[in-house]
């Protein structure tokens, strides 16, 4: 009966392993993560390039790690050095992230921003980027909600953290912004101005007393180069000119027959 025991516990250990290395996805990440900053030509290797490129984010070990993030973020930011090493592989976690929903990206960042602030993660750059995301359903996520208790936390952390911090000397003016509101209500501004709206009738016709190509010189290589291309017919000059014909037969008539008439007469 023992031996079956001990049979069974036997045979159960590598069951437990691979389910707490499934449970957990530390693996898992780590090797997408991996295969991710691999991929990418070692010129390339940075946060920034990451961040400007499209190319690498449609791979499909990305779409997997956005997968796998969907869940698995808590452990993902618990063990960070271990599942995203570098730099990069921390910006292509945070980047991948940006595909949790609303409620979700702000827990993510409730426990990322602590991370930073314990000099866990050192490139505050990708700090600055995940402040600010650039996911559609995401952009003006911190903004909207700077009365929401846990973004005011977000925000006034990462104060802390980019103070002192001369490549990032904007921040806690941008962040302080935030946290008043002005920030929302500029791109609220904006977005009613950039509305599309139709002009004052007056801006759409013009004046009765003055030529609609008026202040635009007429004769003008750039005058002309716009109507040839454009397919308008230039006017015609109706002032008539001088032939030229008569001119030069006078002038030959001079210079030739009345020599020889002159001649003949003498």
């Amino acid at each position: 009966m023992n031996a079956f025991k001990y049979l069974l516990v036997v045979l159960m250990l590598p069951y437990e392993g691979f389910s707490q290395v499934t449970a957990n996805g530390e693996p898992q990440m780590t090797e997408l993560i991996s295969k991710i900053e691999n991929g990418i030509p070692e010129g390339y290797r940075n946060p920034d390039a990451f961040i400007e490129g499209n190319r690498w984010k449609k791979s499909p070990e990305f779409a997997r790690l956005q997968q796998s993030l969907q869940t698995k973020w808590p452990q993902a930011l618990e063990n960070i050095q271990q599942v995203a090493p570098t730099d990069t592989a921390k910006t292509i976690l945070f980047v991948a992230a940006q595909n949790l929903d609303e409620e979700s990206y702000i827990r993510f960042m409730s426990s990322a921003v602590i991370l930073f602030k314990n000099g866990s993660i050192k490139n505050n750059r990708i700090l600055s980027w995940a402040l600010t995301p650039r996911e559609k359903h995401l952009r003006g996520l911190l903004t909207d909600n700077y009365r929401r208790p846990e973004v005011i936390s977000i925000l006034q952390k990462s104060k802390e953290v980019f103070a002192g911090d001369e490549h990032f000397e904007h921040m806690p003016h941008f962040i302080d912004g935030i946290l008043s509101g002005n920030v929302q209500k500029k791109y609220a501004d904006f977005a009613v101005r950039s509305e599309s709206t139709p002009p004052p009738r007056s801006t759409l016709e013009p004046s009765k007393n003055v030529s609609p190509r008026a202040g635009r010189p007429e004769n003008t290589p750039a005058a002309k180069m716009s109507k040839a291309t454009s397919g308008e017919t230039p006017a015609l000059s109706t002032e008539r000119q001088m032939p030229v014909w008569p001119w030069v037969v006078g002038l030959f008539a001079l210079i030739v027959i009345v020599p020889i008439v002159l001649k003949c007469r003498a």
